[in-house]
């Protein structure tokens, strides 16, 4: 039976309800329309997931420090996308501007992609052994991650030539 009090005797729970809380916050705050203030409790978040995570089993500072060097590209990565499809839309109008707008995205995402890539690469090694891999139900889901992943990256390529390959309108 799930008991609040039990949930937060323990340090894992108190980070998920920490969690919680931010992600909470953060909606409040992009409700009452103040998107600046809402990416304090956002990193709040990454912080307390950069304590939780699975790396600092091996070393505390050093798997939270892993930890963050992941999330915070991967969230600045989601967002910006998000922030480009709906300037996308909004800007259609103008496709000069979109197009100039999804370039400048595209070069910080190559980057952002390539620290998530090679943090989550050093992740999982630490975490699991190369020889336990396919024998241990984590080692079986960063398989299945590793193949999300490059089923991303090849989308992203096949959009990147099409765009190339696109005549532009006027």
């Amino acid at each position: 039976h799930l008991s609040v009090p039990k949930l937060l005797s323990g340090g894992p729970g108190v980070i998920v309800f920490a969690e919680a809380v931010s992600f909470a916050v953060a909606a409040v705050l992009l409700r009452l329309r103040r998107p600046r203030w809402s990416v304090l409790p956002l990193l709040g978040v990454v912080v307390a997931e950069g304590l939780r995570a699975h790396p600092e089993n091996v070393d505390r500072f050093w798997g939270a420090l892993l930890t963050w060097a992941h999330l915070l590209p991967a969230a600045l990565w989601a967002g910006m996308l998000l922030y480009v499809v709906r300037a996308g839309i909004a800007w259609r109008e103008h496709p000069e501007a979109v197009r100039a707008l999804v370039r400048l995205y595209a070069r910080a995402a190559a980057w952002l992609f390539a620290l998530v890539v090679v943090t989550g690469v050093v992740s999982a090694l630490v975490l699991v052994p190369l020889g336990s891999l396919f024998s241990t139900d984590y080692g079986r889901v960063l398989i299945v991650k590793a193949a999300l992943v490059g089923a991303a990256a090849g989308l992203a390529l096949a959009g990147r030539r099409w765009l190339r390959r696109r005549p532009a309108a006027g």
